[in-house]
């Protein structure tokens, strides 16, 4: 059974075209060097196409939904009233959906893309309610407070070795930081001053949680074993 020479995939004989990768399975001086002579490149670009597929099918839907509730706005009060609302929420998945799609490699983009428009989603709606009341005091630093602290949880995962329990660690010392903002944030809007008492509370109980992860991290390294550790 002749094999293909760019592939490896096994022939039947007679046939002129690999069904794999499309090229003359005994020509391969003239096809050495054309792209996607691999396995490995063949499976990366179905992959491309899936996504692109996946994206170009998720417009359509997306957008279609956007059209509908327009229409059926407009046709029921005879104008728009939660229509916009919706339509931009719908923008926002879209936003999110092409960033996960074609941004996995560049997770900073990710980010500002994510925050950017849930950003846009935030003010439409305090927009849409009557005016900008909450979004400013608000919306704005608590979502820019939470994508600064996934930020630098990036940024410790790809400066330093974080490649154990200190990882999740240091992600439960930024959760409690950020509940302390959010509540800061919350208090100087509503009453405007700053009494602190669920972020505390939080805070108290994942910090234990966080040195426990921290000190079973540095104990592996030093190659000690749990059993040790824990006297199982």
């Amino acid at each position: 059974m002749p094999i293909c020479i760019h592939c490896g995939v096994e022939l039947d004989d007679g046939l002129k075209i690999c069904p794999l990768c499309g090229k003359n399975p005994e020509n391969g001086a003239a096809e050495a060097a054309g792209p996607a002579s691999t396995p490995s490149a063949i499976l990366k670009i179905h992959k491309k196409e899936q996504r692109r597929s996946l994206w170009e099918l998720s417009t359509i839907l997306l957008f279609s939904g956007i059209v509908i509730c327009l229409m059926v706005d407009l046709l029921t009060v005879r104008g728009f009233q939660w229509a916009p609302l919706a339509s931009v929420q719908i923008l926002q998945a879209w936003v999110v959906l092409t960033l996960l799609l074609f941004s996995r490699k560049r997770p900073l983009l990710l980010l500002a893309g994510t925050m950017v428009a849930v950003l846009a989603t935030l003010a439409a709606t305090d927009l849409f309610a009557g005016g900008f009341h909450w979004f400013l005091p608000v919306g704005l630093p608590i979502t820019a407070a939470a994508f600064l602290f996934l930020s630098i949880l990036f940024f410790l995962h790809r400066k330093i070795p974080l490649n154990g329990l200190n990882l999740p660690g240091a992600g439960l010392l930024l959760i409690a930081g950020f509940c302390m903002v959010t509540e800061i944030i919350l208090d100087l809007f509503m009453t405007g001053s700053i009494d602190l008492r669920w972020s505390l509370i939080t805070t108290v109980s994942l910090l234990p949680l966080a040195l426990i992860l921290f000190f079973t991290h540095y104990r592996l390294k030093k190659g000690r074993r749990l059993e040790t550790l824990f006297h199982v």
